[in-house]
């Protein structure tokens, strides 16, 4: 049986939960030799899920991209409040931006422990068959990783250039950041602040969905399940020391 992680039922017991802010307060992040305002440049979206209730996930960039959610559940996450996805769970972001020639993605997540066989699961994305992107994550007994890549071409064959971890390790938090440089034509996967995996690109990353989705394909398949907390999108190339800095704090809130 698969524990399920606590729950958060309102402001008094958010309040008793540990270090826990308010939605978008803003929060200094400070690590040696960063700028302290490194953070907020080209900050393009930024979900703390840290509201509680049954309002939108509010985008702290101050960019308006707010989503929609579908059924995730509150929880304690990695700082501050997060969300629990069970499969079919999802959060839907309207219009979002596609991503430029260099841009990178941030988040927390925490697989859930119990056998599910074969699965792939989505974290975050707005991949189909002519562009986009999606970072993942395979829960399977025969292996098990984390993704990050996007088709190539926009013809609409199955080509595709991705970059992918070692071993998932279920029931704890890991933060994941990937990096598309698309004048060093290079993608880069970091798991927990350290690089993991990183590969050349051959072509650039072509449009893809007008949505951005949280917890599930574009084509509504690879259901989430899991944790998440704290995802941030920048329109350029986070850099090693930054990567670091998210994962000793949570992302500088703009709004």
């Amino acid at each position: 049986m698969t524990r399920r992680p606590p729950r958060l039922a309102g402001p008094r017991v958010l309040a008793a939960a540990t270090v826990l802010a308010g939605a978008c307060s803003a929060g200094p992040v400070e690590v040696v030799g960063l700028d302290p305002g490194s953070l907020r440049l080209e900050m393009e979206a930024h979900w703390s899920c840290d509201e509680i209730g049954e309002g939108p996930l509010v985008d702290c960039s101050g960019n308006g991209h707010d989503g929609r959610l579908f059924g995730p559940e509150w929880i304690v996450g990695r700082f501050g409040s997060g969300l629990h996805f069970d499969a079919g769970d999802w959060i839907n972001v309207p219009s979002f931006p596609q991503a430029r020639r260099s841009f990178s993605i941030a988040l927390w997540y925490r697989a859930p422990a119990g056998d599910y066989g074969d699965s792939d699961l989505t974290l975050a994305g707005n991949q189909q068959l002519s562009g986009g992107w999606e970072i993942s994550t395979r829960l399977s007994a025969a292996g098990s990783w984390y993704r990050f890549g996007f088709p190539l071409g926009g013809d609409g064959s199955a080509t595709s250039v991705h970059v992918e971890t070692d071993q998932v390790e279920v029931d704890r938090w890991v933060h994941l950041a990937a990096v598309l440089d698309g004048d060093a034509q290079r993608l880069a996967l970091f798991k927990d602040g350290e690089l993991a995996g990183e590969t050349g690109v051959p072509a650039l990353i072509q449009p893809g969905g007008d949505n951005l989705n949280i917890g599930r394909s574009i084509d509504a398949r690879r259901l989430l399940l899991g944790d998440l907390d704290d995802i941030v999108v920048f329109g350029r190339v986070l850099v090693p020391a930054e990567i670091r800095a998210l994962v000793a704090g949570p992302a500088p809130k703009l709004r």
